[in-house]
C-alpha cells in the first residue's frame, strides 16, 4: 500500500496540508519498484498499521509470485514524483461514487484509535476531493480495465475507461 510509504508525523507537520504529495517517502517507494522490476524476489518493505500507526517492516517474498497488484491514489499517475506507469504492464482503475468513498471513510475513521471529530473529518474529505481532481482522476485514461464498486460492494468491469458514476 502507497501509505506504507508515508513520512513520519513529524514531517508531515511542517506540510502544507495533510495530503500534500511530499508526505510520501517517493525514493523508498521507488526503490522497492525498482527492486521488483530488476526481479528481486526478497524485499524489505515498511507497514503502518492504519489504525494505531504503529511502524515496522516486513518482507515482501515472491518467490512463485506471477501478478504484482499495486494500489493507491497514484498507482496508474504519469506525473513527477508519482510516474507508476514505468513499472506498469497493465492499469486497473477502481472507482466509486463520491458518496460511498465518503461514507466507507468514515466508517473506517470511527475505527480509529484516535478518530477525527466529523468537522476536521470533513475538512479531510475536501482535501481528499481536491487531490482526486488533481491527481487521480486524470490517471483514469491510463487503465486497461475500469472496476466500479456499488453500494454493497458489488462490481462490474468495463474494458476501457468510461465515464465517472457520480
Amino acid at each position: 500500500s502507497l501509505d506504507d510509504f508515508v513520512k513520519k508525523d513529524e514531517e508531515r507537520k511542517k506540510l502544507i496540508n495533510e495530503l500534500d504529495i511530499k508526505r510520501i517517502n517517493w525514493d523508498s517507494l521507488l526503490k522497492v519498484f525498482e527492486e521488483i522490476k530488476g526481479g528481486e524476489k526478497k524485499i524489505s518493505i515498511p507497514k503502518i498499521n492504519q489504525l494505531t500507526k504503529e511502524r515496522g517492516e516486513e518482507i515482501l517474498n515472491l518467490e512463485g509470485i506471477d501478478v504484482i497488484i499495486f494500489e493507491g491514489m497514484y498507482s496508474l499517475s504519469s506525473n513527477s514524483p508519482m510516474d507508476f506507469l514505468r513499472y506498469t504492464e497493465m492499469g486497473i482503475y477502481i472507482e466509486t461514487t463520491l458518496e460511498n468513498i465518503c461514507k466507507w471513510k468514515w466508517e473506517r475513521e470511527k475505527k480509529k484509535a484516535q478518530p477525527r471529530s466529523e468537522e476536521e473529518f470533513q475538512k479531510h474529505m475536501n482535501l481528499i476531493v481536491d487531490d482526486f481532481v488533481k491527481y487521480v482522476y486524470t490517471s483514469k485514461q491510463n487503465a486497461t480495465w475500469t472496476i466500479f464498486s456499488d453500494d454493497f460492494h458489488q462490481f462490474s468491469v468495463s474494458s476501457a475507461p468510461h465515464e465517472s458514476k457520480k
